[in-house]
């Protein structure tokens, strides 16, 4: 096989996309878009990592490497994604049922509420803490924030809604 600086980027694709796409679809069981997303990703890696190839072993073995780092990662990221839709669907029945210690039991999910609850406006991060964490009644936290009942009935509402979204959307970015 010629060196690797004796190829261009679409030959390298199109040498290598089919086997690096297969390895990934069966590694990561992902759907095709998403194979075809990491098995790019994978490529692009490697071409513009090519200065690193020492040429020790095969070309597709070196890319393949890459890609077996690249199906980790998306499993961190699916792992992660589909704990923080969990909470999400929990905070759905907040208000029939308390939050279940075993949706927050890991560390990684405490976080990543935590941030999320971080980049709410004070007012909505506020209500959620009073009455979700410390189980608050709206009551309680109308008279201790001055304000109407209805008004902290409407904000805890905005406030799910809203940590819902930032939850099931914003996985990665929160």
């Amino acid at each position: 096989m010629e060196p690797i600086t004796a190829w261009t980027v679409d030959s390298f694709f199109s040498r290598f996309f089919s086997q690096i796409y297969a390895y990934l679809s069966v590694d990561t069981g992902a759907s095709p878009p998403d194979v075809e997303d990491l098995a790019q990703e994978t490529l692009l890696s490697a071409w513009r990592g090519r200065d690193k190839f020492r040429g020790e072993s095969a070309l597709l073995t070196w890319a393949l490497a890459i890609a077996r780092n690249k199906a980790r990662e998306y499993r961190r990221r699916a792992a992660r994604t589909s704990k923080a839709i969990a909470a999400a669907r929990e905070l759905e029945r907040l208000e029939t049922a308390p939050l279940s210690g075993s949706s927050l039991e890991s560390d990684e999910l405490r976080r990543v509420v935590r941030r999320a609850l971080a980049t709410l406006p004070e007012e909505f991060s506020t209500v959620l803490v009073r009455r979700y964490f410390h189980g608050q009644s709206l009551r309680t936290i109308a008279e201790e924030l001055d304000e109407p009942e209805k008004t902290i009935e409407s904000r805890l509402y905005r406030a799910r809604d809203l940590l819902r979204s930032r939850l099931t959307e914003g996985v990665e970015h929160v």
